[in-house]
């Protein structure tokens, strides 16, 4: 029912989905974000691993590090996934097997154009009320070049996660 948490099916664990949010009521704005590096990879990149900056729980168990795709999801843990970009059933015998996933999608970044694309992140707020906010900025989707795809993930310290849509 629309505003109201709804159970998720076969989740053993307690999550919920809001179907009622209004996803631009939470969406942050950076003061002093970081730009992500993916190398030289524009599309399929996966960044280096990034410390959460507290102890996040998911699914019972703490994480401290991410990796952020640039395919629009985050893996959690310290072991580098794969960044597919086609979503396939979790879990599988690849990683990431532990993401969380705003839009995953075969999206890539491209420097052209008035609407560069970047992924950046940061780390707001203090202890015990800590937000990692991790957005994906003027993303392009592979077969809609003309299309911008702008997203954010919210990992809040208390174990909730957000996700905004612009």
């Amino acid at each position: 029912p629309d505003g109201q948490d709804v159970d998720i099916v076969g989740c053993a664990f307690g999550y919920t989905s809001n179907s009622g949010l209004d996803f631009n009521s939470n969406y942050k704005s950076f003061t002093n974000p970081t730009t992500v590096s993916f190398g030289f990879r524009t599309d399929d990149g996966m960044s280096g691993p990034i410390n959460v900056g507290f102890n996040f729980k998911f699914f019972e168990r703490q994480y401290n590090q991410i990796f952020i795709s640039t395919n629009g999801f985050l893996s959690l843990g310290s072991e580098e996934p794969i960044p597919y970009s086609t979503n396939y059933p979790i879990p599988s015998d690849f990683l990431p097997n532990t993401i969380i996933a705003p839009f995953w999608g075969d999206l890539y970044l491209t420097n052209t154009g008035p609407n560069p694309s970047s992924v950046k992140y940061e780390l707001m707020g203090s202890s015990p009320n800590r937000n990692l906010v991790i957005e994906w900025i003027a993303m392009r989707r592979v077969n809609d070049p003309d299309g911008l795809y702008t997203f954010q993930v919210q990992l809040r310290e208390n174990g909730d996660i957000y996700f905004g849509y612009k």
